[in-house]
């Protein structure tokens, strides 16, 4: 309908936000829609661009509380996507718009390929969440069955079941850019494509940020513990009562129940993020 009242007005000016590989993804019911939409475009010859993005890296952010069990819970499968960041996709969308609106003439039809610079299976990016976090990082697995009951209790059944058949059609065909979509995109937008680590060292530093300052309370008690490691961006959260936290060994405490002992940072590793691959922290 929006396409037809478009036609009828006279709109020669259109950028449609559509899905990659929507018609690979057949079954999947929220690709199937946006097909047909382009399909329609073609068919009536409308003067618009297409933008195609993968997955959203920020989708990942919904893990948290699965990353800090070790565990990336995204049943992606092994022939990869390149997953995009959607600040990239803001920026594609407003050069479009920005470019069809300068001209003096519509443009003729185009379609672009919104992809991130990787193309990452599951076990890869449960490989550079480790590498972020420090410590062991493992992929969940294909099995798409836990995966929809997981999510059924976040949202209505009808999208956790969409959510899997799209997730099967990924392990199936993943998404895989083509030859020259990485550099068509970064030309849209002027600049380099945000790496999955990028968004993964951001993330962590964004949770360590969110962590209140009880730096100032009496006794220097810190109810919430951050293990930093190599940079800021690596960062483990956990939780303990009444932990006094004495990063430099200068003669902090923790309450244990069977009397105080001090704690170092080497050793909040280990208490709040079990035992890292690589311990170089040997004090």
């Amino acid at each position: 309908m929006t396409l037809d009242l478009a036609r009828e007005v006279g709109i020669q000016r259109i950028v449609y936000f559509s899905v990659f590989n929507s018609a690979l993804f057949d079954d999947v019911p929220h690709f199937a829609s946006k097909h047909l939409v382009e399909r329609v475009i073609d068919a009536q010859a409308l003067p618009a661009t297409v933008l195609r993005p993968t997955a959203f890296m920020q989708n990942d952010l919904m893990l948290r509380d699965a990353l800090k069990v070790g565990v990336y819970r995204q049943p992606i499968g092994g022939v990869g996507l390149a997953m995009v960041d959607t600040r990239d996709i803001a920026d594609a969308a407003a050069a479009e718009l920005l470019r069809r609106e300068r001209t003096p003439h519509p443009l003729p039809r185009t379609a672009i390929e919104l992809v991130g610079p990787d193309t990452l299976t599951g076990a890869a990016i449960a490989a550079i969440r480790a590498s972020v976090l420090g410590r062991e990082v493992r992929y969940g697995g294909d099995d798409l069955a836990p995966y929809e009951k997981q999510v059924a209790g976040m949202m209505p059944g009808w999208q956790a079941h969409d959510f899997r058949v799209m997730l099967r059609a990924m392990q199936r065909f993943g998404m895989v850019p083509g030859k020259d979509s990485r550099a068509t995109f970064e030309a849209l937008i002027g600049h380099p494509l945000r790496s999955y680590r990028a968004f993964a060292e951001e993330a962590a530093a964004n949770w360590w940020a969110a962590l209140p300052d009880l730096s100032g309370s009496a006794g220097g008690e810190r109810r919430w513990i951050a293990c930093l490691h190599d940079r800021p961006a690596k960062v483990c959260i956990g939780w303990k009562a009444d932990l006094r936290w004495d990063p430099f060994g200068r003669g902090g405490s923790a309450e244990t129940g069977q009397g105080t002992k001090s704690l170092r940072d080497s050793q909040l590793k280990r208490l709040i993020c079990g035992p890292a691959k690589q311990d170089t922290d040997r004090r």
